[in-house]
């Protein structure tokens, strides 16, 4: 099966942090790393949840043909810099995105990721609107490269989403902290909470905000 998780790691790195950082005013790579990563894991798991629906990996298949067809990726620094125009609005629309796949959660996934990170609401908010368009392009690519069909994808999104989610045996959740902070630092914005990543791996916060 395509290996989502391969691809982020390949796209994300300290590079990305810098410009997310400076783009939502955060001023601190590391605590932007750390809810870069929550907003991934739980974007990955809302949307495997969703794909679980029935119709509604078709619905999200749809979307992909439609309007994510992985380019972004292909100047992701100038979009996230502002430097690159979409010419499809919807490829870049975070906040129409984010209503689609959270619904009327993302205050509350804003509020979670926040404690977890130690960055601002707000911030983690625009975290989330900046991002979004972002995984919808991993997960085009993901569609085109790997020639999903509907069923193919949902379960590649449950997969990513058990991975994120930081099983007893998986290290793909401390894997991609590793990359946005440059493979194996150390820096611990909130030393309990990265100290769980290194031992056993962030626990999902999708666990109690999208519970079947």
């Amino acid at each position: 099966m395509y290996n989502l998780i391969e691809l982020m790691q390949s796209q994300l790195s300290p590079q990305t942090v810098e410009q997310v950082d400076k783009q939502i005013g955060a001023g601190s790579k590391e605590q932007t790393a750390v809810a870069m990563q929550s907003v991934i894991s739980t974007l990955v798991s809302a949307m495997a949840k969703n794909a679980q629906k029935p119709d509604g990996a078709h619905s999200l298949a749809s979307a992909l043909e439609r309007d994510h067809d992985g380019s972004i990726l292909n100047d992701m620094m100038g979009f996230l810099g502002g430097q690159k125009e979409a010419s499809n609005p919807k490829m870049v629309n975070g906040a129409g995105i984010l209503s689609h796949v959270l619904g009327n959660k993302q205050d509350k996934v804003a509020k979670s990721i926040s404690k977890e990170s130690g960055l601002d609401q707000q911030k983690v908010m625009n975290l989330l609107i900046t991002l979004a368009p972002i995984v919808m392009g991993f997960l085009g690519k993901a569609k085109k490269d790997g020639d999903l069909n509907p069923q193919s994808l949902g379960n590649l999104l449950k997969t990513a989403s058990v991975l994120l989610g930081g099983g007893k045996n998986s290290s793909s959740q401390g894997d991609l902290l590793g990359s946005l902070l440059g493979g194996g630092q150390k820096s611990k914005p909130n030393k309990s909470f990265m100290e769980n990543i290194a031992e056993s791996g962030m626990k999902s916060i999708l666990g109690k905000l999208f519970k079947k």
